[in-house]
């Protein structure tokens, strides 16, 4: 992803595949990594997945890092989606 836009070779053909589906308010969780950049490329992609009709929950970006407590907690948030308390 050079210059925070969304992978260009598979990535993109099938996000942009999305837009002639009927998503009808199809809830999503957007994840991505993103090196050590801004992670400005989650807001563009959360605002393209709400033009073509999706719900966008929540944003979760990772940076490559080896910060043991920070993955944890990010594990622990994410799995607080899909995990019923």
């Amino acid at each position: 992803m050079l210059n925070d836009e969304i992978e260009e070779v598979d990535m993109k053909p099938f996000i942009n595949s999305l837009s002639e589906l009927e998503i009808n308010n199809k809830p999503l969780v957007l994840f991505g990594s993103c090196g050590w950049r801004d992670t400005k490329f989650i807001d563009k992609w959360g605002d393209l997945m709400e033009n073509y009709g999706f719900n966008v929950l929540e944003k979760f970006t990772v940076k490559d890092s080896v910060e043991t407590s920070w993955a944890a907690f990010n594990i622990f948030t994410i799995s607080s989606f899909f995990i019923p308390a």
